[in-house]
């Protein structure tokens, strides 16, 4: 059924309402077809859905502002398509096998209602709550982008968390006094998610990336039932607190994640310095986000740089450490001093150890294009003009294009390309 107006809706709602199918308490499969055009989208605004029970509806093209679906003791097999929900609310209503697809939940609030078999597939949350939710059941997140969701007061049991495959993408979501049974997060990045004063049983981290402040004292396992928490998980995580590790998943080896590293097969890559100038740290902190999040071991200065040593003591050490040292090149790199004090290091390495140490990648063309004659200062020329001469030497990914695109397929593409000329 093809719906072209707001009062086109309301007929047609109410014509379904009143049907003699659903006074006789048949199934009835009615699907309501709106516009597909977010733009286009039909409004339907201060509707009240409150008190209804309604089962085997398919709403697709609607944004759907200021609804309210409370007090509903009977809400089975809704299926909202490409659909907004903007300041709704589900208040003490109980939700069965509902499927939320391509959507957007905007400022939407599930209070003190009862929600089973649900799914939210490709779809916004943002500021959407859920609280004092009795039962959240066997609940689906695939592939959602989470600004702001947050869970206070509930039991979730039986739900999984999947990532899509995007990477630099953080999720947003606050478990706050809440019970967590049985659940699961997959292909997770939990960096910037919280759990506070919760008790978290038998729930898996599979794949995951966790926050040092994700999981903090305040949380605990259910009974002696400890979370599982693979060794991926621990390989990209930051170091978990030793009392978090031993209180939510039963673990008291306190340098478990270098004991992982060390025992796993897997592919063993080059740890590495990245060398680059503070006017690009935007595009460097992008592609060191990246880098861990698959497992390389990185040091970048504006996050790893002990405080209480000299400048140059810190990059000397620092360049002999790591395997390979990364050099992004740009007009702003090649006239660092640092940057060439660091390049300088790592060639002296290259030299002592004939192994190859300089990676350089690009994301301007100033190095194929700087003469000596323009270096400046003078008395630094043959030093940096043999730093520059080293490095085109070497074959350098051009990330040119995508400087201004960190997280996109095209970005993550050249990442790949750099990650396979790190392997040993």
């Amino acid at each position: 059924m093809r719906i072209n107006t707001k009062q086109d809706f309301i007929k047609h709602f109410e014509k379904y309402l009143n049907s003699d199918k659903l006074k006789k308490q048949y199934y009835l499969t009615t699907d309501f077809y709106g516009i597909a055009k977010t733009e286009d989208l039909i409004i339907i605004d201060n509707y009240d859905f409150s008190g209804l029970d309604l089962q085997n509806l398919d709403f697709q093209g609607f944004n759907f502002i200021n609804c309210k679906f409370d007090n509903c003791k009977y809400l089975r097999e809704l299926t909202f398509r490409a659909c907004i929900f903007k300041n709704c609310s589900f208040k003490n209503s109980h939700l069965n096998d509902f499927k939320f697809l391509e959507c957007d939940l905007i400022k939407t609030s599930f209070h003190k209602s009862v929600l089973t078999y649900f799914t939210f597939g490709d779809s916004l949350l943002s500021e959407t709550v859920f609280t004092y939710c009795p039962e959240i059941l066997e609940v689906y997140f695939g592939g959602c982008d989470f600004k702001k969701l947050t869970f206070k007061n509930v039991y979730l049991s039986y739900t999984r968390f999947e990532g899509h495959s995007r990477d630099n993408y953080n999720f947003q979501i606050e478990f706050n006094n809440s019970i967590l049974d049985n659940n699961l997060f997959s292909h997770f990045d939990l960096t910037d998610c919280l759990f506070r004063s919760c008790s978290i049983g038998q729930t898996t981290f599979s794949d995951c990336i966790i926050g040092k402040n994700s999981i903090d004292n305040s949380n605990s396992a259910k009974g002696n039932e400890f979370s599982f928490i693979d060794f991926q998980t621990i390989i990209k995580s930051e170091s978990l607190e030793p009392k978090i590790l031993d209180k939510c998943f039963g673990i008291n080896e306190t340098i478990i994640k270098d004991k992982i590293s060390a025992m796993t097969n897997r592919i063993d890559y080059q740890t590495i310095f990245i060398s680059y100038s503070f006017k690009d740290k935007e595009f460097a902190n992008g592609l060191n986000d990246s880098l861990k999040k698959k497992g390389i071991l990185t040091f970048m200065w504006e996050k790893d740089a002990p405080g209480g040593k000299g400048l140059k003591k810190i990059m000397k050490e620092n360049v002999n450490k790591q395997d390979r040292l990364l050099f992004i090149s740009s007009e702003h790199s090649i006239k660092s001093k640092a940057c060439q004090f660091e390049l300088s290091e790592g060639r002296k390495k290259q030299e002592q150890q004939w192994k190859e140490i300089l990676y350089p990648i690009h994301i301007d063309n100033f190095l194929f294009e700087v003469e000596k004659d323009d270096i400046r200062p003078l008395e630094s020329q043959d030093e940096y003009w043999l730093n520059i001469k080293e490095l085109r030497e070497i074959n350098s990914i051009d990330f040119c294009e995508v400087k201004d695109r960190i997280g996109e397929i095209e970005f993550e593409n050249k990442i790949i390309d750099l990650i396979n000329g790190l392997k040993k």
